[in-house]
């Protein structure tokens, strides 16, 4: 389960394999993975050959799946590739590379890889609370400020707290989505701050704080956030 949640969240492929049976009981895995790319395998040798084929094939196939995704982002969670130039003003140096269809759902854009990451966010921000910008951006500057510095004594506790909250939004309205840094590197050479981000839905983690006057993350409440609250003054 430990590697298996780790080749989800960093977006490794994965195939799971389950016995069909445990002491001659079936069984189902937990709901949030009974359903996603399980092979069956029988407890006894299948007497029926054409049964026993019928796995062997559905395993060959999904590995071959996978072998041929040439996109990793495009079967699990709303992702991408940014590439951040350090220390330099001109704003298009920074831009979006690889990006999984899912991300151009969630974002409402058509054709994110490539386009510079100022517009990107702007296009994110008009659909988002007046009141949740402020404190997102100044969140994530501070995070990419973080990464630069690998000698910071807090660095393990380095992870985003502000959360996209869509008000505005076909599909999504009412839910909030957290960027995840999975890995980063840094190229001195370039000056170019690489990072892979996942955009995990929190909702049911996320409320808005009456005293800061804008959602984080928390540890309760769910279903779709309450967008009547405002900005307490």
């Amino acid at each position: 389960m430990i590697e298996l949640g780790a080749r989800i969240l960093t977006g490794a492929p994965y195939l799971i394999i389950k016995d069909s049976t445990s002491d001659g009981k079936p069984y189902d895995l937990p709901f949030d993975l009974k359903d996603n790319r399980v092979v069956d395998i029988p407890e006894q040798e299948e007497k029926d050959l054409e049964l026993g084929a019928i796995k062997i094939r559905t395993i060959r196939d999904r590995i071959r799946e996978i072998i041929n995704i040439g996109d990793q982002w495009d079967y699990l969670y709303p992702g991408a590739t940014v590439e951040i130039k350090i220390g330099d003003e001109n704003e298009g140096a920074s831009r979006f590379k690889d990006v999984s269809k899912k991300l151009e759902t969630l974002f409402e854009l058509k054709g994110i890889a490539g386009r510079e990451v100022s517009s990107v966010i702007e296009h994110l921000l008009e659909r988002m609370p007046s009141f949740q910008i402020k404190p997102f951006t100044e969140e994530q500057a501070n995070l990419v400020g973080r990464l630069l510095v690998p000698a910071h004594p807090r660095l393990s506790k380095i992870y985003a707290t502000v959360p996209i909250v869509f008000q505005k939004h076909d599909k999504y309205q009412g839910r909030a989505f957290l960027p995840i840094i999975v890995s980063f590197s840094f190229n001195r050479l370039t000056n170019i701050l690489r990072l892979r981000i996942l955009y995990i839905d929190v909702t049911s983690a996320t409320k808005l704080d009456e005293q800061k006057g804008y959602y984080i993350c928390s540890l309760t409440g769910n279903g779709k956030i309450d967008l009547g609250g405002s900005k307490k003054s």
